[in-house]
């Protein structure tokens, strides 16, 4: 069967809110075929905090939300107008992804009226990946590991790809098929964070600090003492659950917090590596 070829205008918030990514592909489905272009926009300082930020009683006031989404679909069609305008290709269809403003059991709230979009440009909109995810028994995260698929379907098995972001995520690709995806710690939104709580700048620009400052072992020691490490694959981290680990970064510089929070990573990523390795035995039988 030869499958169809679609343009899709895709729109993507990266976790630590710092902007959002925008691609137009030609895709069967299985493979990228084409880019035509690319680029990505960031949040106005104000509307990224309301999202970091948002309380406990304004996410119980659907007034307050419904303003919120509002902000978020307005600075989404913008940035997808762009998109459509600088393209050559009309998008058949347009995804989107964005912001989770909070997530639990099976119920996740994000921001953006899919609706809205697909009025005001009449294409068909699909979206709301992460509660589709949770419905169907997932975690809802990490959605990339299918994006990864279609990057190293032709490469020699197995394949393992970290991918650092404001959330660090491990995927596993084996050679008989089998796939194994989840978040391997919190990642780039706590040093966003972090950096922010003692610079005043969204985040740690070229790794300028992180280059300048010392590791700390005991504090490194001490953050991986995190519950999460204990979990086992699937599992899936949910922004602010790592919060209060800062509070183990008091007394450091800027600087030595960034590298730091950088060693803190790639532990991460080892204690995720050795979880792959003790899950493989379990994900033998599942092939894609």
């Amino acid at each position: 069967m030869q499958l169809k070829k679609q343009w899709i205008l895709g729109l993507y918030s990266d976790t630590s809110l710092q902007e959002v990514e925008v691609a137009l592909v030609l895709t069967d489905g299985l493979d990228i075929l084409k880019v035509e272009n690319s680029f990505s926009r960031p949040y106005s300082y104000e509307l990224k905090d309301k999202l970091l930020n948002i309380t406990q009683e304004q996410l119980a006031d659907k007034k307050y939300l419904d303003e919120l989404e509002k902000e978020v679909t307005e600075f989404f069609e913008k940035v997808l107008k762009e998109g459509i305008e600088c393209s050559t290709n009309k998008p058949d269809y347009i995804c989107v992804m964005g912001p989770i403003i909070a997530l639990a059991d099976k119920y996740a709230i994000e921001m953006g009226n899919l609706k809205k979009i697909a009025d005001t440009f009449q294409i068909p909109v699909i979206g709301h990946f992460i509660q589709a995810d949770l419905m169907a028994g997932g975690v809802g995260s990490p959605l990339k590991a299918v994006f990864w698929e279609t990057m190293v379907h032709k490469m020699k098995k197995p394949v393992m790809i970290a991918n650092i972001g404001g959330i660090l995520k491990l995927t596993y690709f084996g050679v008989n098929g089998e796939i194994l995806g989840f978040d391997a710690g919190i990642g780039t939104a706590l040093m966003d964070a972090w950096v922010f709580k003692k610079t005043g700048q969204t985040q740690d620009e070229n790794g300028w600090l992180s280059a300048q400052g010392k590791v700390d072992k005991k504090v490194v020691k001490a953050l991986l003492e995190h519950p999460y490490f204990n979990k086992k694959p699937p599992k899936a981290v949910a922004r602010d659950d790592f919060e209060n680990l800062l509070e183990q970064l008091e007394g450091l510089t800027p600087a030595d917090g960034c590298a730091t929070l950088v060693a803190f990573f790639v532990e991460s990523f080892k204690k995720a590596y050795e979880e792959t390795e003790k899950s493989l035995p379990l994900i033998r039988s599942f092939k894609v």
